[in-house]
């Protein structure tokens, strides 16, 4: 399956397939966010990292959930890499997620 959607994305023109424009490297390492994780206050926070993930080191992204005051819970999925679609990661992100959903969500009535 991991071969199919690599096949999938890389055609894609919009996706995996195109080329990317030194512009937007210099927005995304210019981009200053509206709120800094010390002022978001909205809603808990869930990070799913992908544990074989060779883009985007596990302690960068904890280091930056650590600095959100609410809530925050981490989960690391096994065998997954940057696009996490492999097991058994894509499920225990779906159970996860579903868990955490259910214990963030309050009815308004």
């Amino acid at each position: 399956m991991v071969a199919e959607i690599n096949a999938i994305v890389s055609r894609d023109p919009v996706g995996g397939g195109n080329r990317v424009p030194l512009g937007f490297f210099h927005s995304w390492m210019t981009y200053t966010p509206p709120l800094e994780p010390e002022q978001f206050d909205r809603c808990p926070v869930l990070l799913a990292h992908p544990g074989a993930d060779r883009w985007t080191p596990t302690a960068l992204s904890k280091k930056v959930l650590d600095r959100f005051p609410v809530k925050t819970q981490f989960v690391e999925l096994p065998n997954c890499e940057h696009l996490p679609i492999e097991e058994p990661g894509l499920s225990l992100f779906r159970e996860t997620a579903l868990e955490f959903l259910s214990g963030a969500v309050t009815p308004t009535k």
